[in-house]
């Protein structure tokens, strides 16, 4: 699955979200990441179009650096609170600027890395991250398709590829949050309560193994 983020039907969907209506204010959170302050203010509207008839969201992170730089970052359809988490000796944050897709923000020097699964654009459905992990080098993803079971899936850091966990061990619907424990992912199914521990090594060996799928 390509990544659209930045192309010009990208940046047609975010504006075409932006003017869709008059977003409000709802209030806003403050936050510290890697000893640095930030906000995030949170926007919503009632949205109604051809029987639709329910909330579009928006945040704006921002954040303000040691030379009293402010860095912002405007998030569409999401109320992800970002994840903060180490990475060979550099703080990062992951957050998504829209429903789908990531943003991994480097907060010593503010550089991004930025995917949108180009398949969401064709108006398919992709994965949602709902939360994040980190495990070495490895950051475990909690998520679903729109409505879907959740799932997890795992992204190497050093390649960016990535595994669906779930779908490689059968299971349909996970239990609860996902679980980082003793150098390992743990994973409930919802459907037989049978606990699934996968350890570091195999989880790389899992997204070397499958490294052409994406989120």
């Amino acid at each position: 699955m390509a990544n659209a983020y930045g192309t010009d039907k990208y940046i047609e969907y975010v504006n075409e979200y932006l003017a869709s209506g008059d977003f409000q204010k709802i209030g806003e959170e403050n936050y510290t990441f890697n000893n640095l302050q930030a906000t995030i203010e949170y926007f919503e509207y009632n949205y109604k179009m051809s029987g639709y008839d329910g909330l579009r969201e928006k945040t704006i992170i921002t954040i303000t650096d040691k030379t009293n730089a402010k860095h912002t970052y405007e998030c569409i359809d999401t109320f992800f609170t970002p994840y903060e988490f180490e990475y060979k000796g550099t703080e990062y944050l992951i957050f998504r600027k829209s429903l789908y897709g990531y943003t991994l923000l480097n907060l010593t020097d503010f550089s991004e890395i930025n995917y949108f699964p180009s398949s969401v654009l064709e108006g398919d459905e992709a994965f949602i991250i709902c939360e994040a992990k980190i495990l070495k080098n490895l950051l475990v993803l909690g998520g679903c398709l729109w409505g879907g079971p959740y799932e997890c899936r795992v992204l190497n850091l050093d390649t960016l590829q990535v595994a669906n966990i779930s779908e490689l061990y059968g299971i349909t619907d996970i239990a609860g949050e996902i679980s980082v424990s003793d150098d390992a992912l743990v994973l409930q199914d919802e459907s037989t309560n049978n606990v699934i521990k996968v350890d570091y090594e195999r989880l790389v060996e899992l997204v070397e193994l499958k490294h052409g799928e994406d989120l």
